[in-house]
């Protein structure tokens, strides 16, 4: 995993607070995401039989939705987690994947993810990805911390995170990671997705382990499968709608 050196920080993050600095506890974040309803796979074929049927479509979802999720962290490794399970999509994903914990280890560079995609368990584990973090003179208080911005560019997307140099542990939400401090806010515009943290505990503990069920599978291939689920779905899709034109059914 990329290094960041503290030698390209401000002296905002050089002070003595370093030295009395807590590098374990728990943070509570929201998670808001953008759902969208694109009409692949299952939700698809059921609206189409509805209508075949005559009965009601799905009503329509909302725009956004948010959960909350936890963050157990220490000096080395982190779990983040939610215990509410449900069905959602973020930016490209299909509405049914689940990414329900996530294990990382800074100390190896790698991370663990225990996700459901289309009611099958998959255990992904790779190194975790590389942010060029770009860090900036930017500085606010937030939650009582002192807090810096950080940019990176993700997948043409501009990522930005604030994070606090008082917590030196490089975990945050999810598998944004890496900066010199816990990322305690992270906005991904092109998926939609906002982390706010709304508490931070340093005085709570809890154990960290990574998750063990689901197929074993590297991140690659997991893209490779859900790509492939995509667009046989898609497929299926299109077919039905075309039969649905031949039989004169109104678009």
């Amino acid at each position: 995993m990329k290094s960041i050196s503290l030698l390209l920080l401000t002296p905002f993050l050089l002070t003595p607070v370093l030295s009395f600095a807590q590098e374990e506890g728990v943070a509570q974040y929201s998670h808001t995401f953008e759902i969208l309803y694109g009409k692949d796979g299952a939700d698809a074929v059921i609206e189409i039989v509805k209508r075949q049927n005559g009965e009601d479509p799905l009503p329509p979802g909302p725009g956004f939705a948010t959960v909350s999720r936890t963050l157990t962290f220490n000096s080395t490794t982190s779990l983040f987690h939610t215990t509410e399970i449900q069905s959602f999509e973020i930016g490209e994903r299909s509405n049914w994947e689940y990414i329900d914990t996530t294990f990382v280890d800074f100390k190896k560079g790698d991370y663990s993810q225990w996700v459901e995609f289309n009611a099958d368990a998959y255990l992904i584990k790779d190194q975790l990805p590389e942010f060029s973090w770009r860090l900036t003179n930017e500085t606010r208080t937030y939650l009582d911390y002192r807090v810096m911005k950080a940019t990176a560019l993700v997948d043409s997307s501009i990522v930005e995170a604030w994070f606090t140099p008082d917590i030196p542990v490089s975990a945050g939400p999810g598998l944004y990671s890496g900066l010199p401090g816990l990322i305690l806010m992270a906005t991904n515009e092109a998926t939609g997705e906002v982390y706010s943290a709304e508490l931070v505990d340093l005085k709570a503990r809890s154990n960290i382990a990574a998750p063990s069920t689901g197929r074993a599978i590297s991140a690659k291939k997991y893209h490779q499968i859900k790509k492939s689920e995509m667009e046989k779905s898609r497929r299926i899709y299109d077919k039905l709608m075309r039969e649905r034109e031949e039989r004169g059914y109104a678009p």
